[in-house]
């Protein structure tokens, strides 16, 4: 990815038109719309697997890995990759997210759009905390806390 200025981007799109080559360097994943809780949730999604990406600090060493763990709200690669399922058949709304230079931006923008379903804020608010929270490791003092409570 080149060193200029870094765009998230997050679109609702038709299953079945997901046949396109992306530029390289750009971390995309095509998900079912019922698995993100709408487009706002997907561009912070994009946002956090970038700046930890950025910072060192990611949850798995390709960033497509990483985003796709973000979005699905899991450090499980086997749970995230069965609840994203953007190929099933019966799929006709999927959400194409993804972050890097102009040249992802201008392939992303060449995808025919769809409405994506309506989310209410809160619902999606609450998946950007469960999102930002992947990977992380309770200290030292929460397991204790933890273990008293049992």
């Amino acid at each position: 990815m080149s060193s200029g200025q870094v765009l998230a981007f997050a679109l609702a799109v038709r299953c079945g038109s997901l046949a396109v080559a992306w530029p390289q360097g750009c971390p995309v994943q095509a998900v079912r719309c019922a698995s993100v809780p709408g487009l706002e949730f997907a561009l912070e999604a994009a946002g956090e697997a970038y700046e930890s990406r950025r910072r060192g600090i990611c949850v798995a060493r390709r960033p497509d890995v990483d985003l796709l763990l973000r979005l699905m709200r899991t450090d499980r690669i086997e749970e995230a990759i069965a609840r994203a399922r953007a190929r099933d058949p019966g799929d006709d709304c999927c959400i194409v997210v993804g972050y890097g230079d102009r040249g992802c931006l201008t392939t992303a923008s060449s995808l025919p759009r769809i409405t994506a379903p309506p989310v209410e804020p809160d619902t999606w608010r609450l998946a950007v905390e469960e999102s930002a929270l992947v990977g992380a490791r309770p200290s030292p003092c929460e397991r204790v806390l933890d273990a008293q409570q049992v």
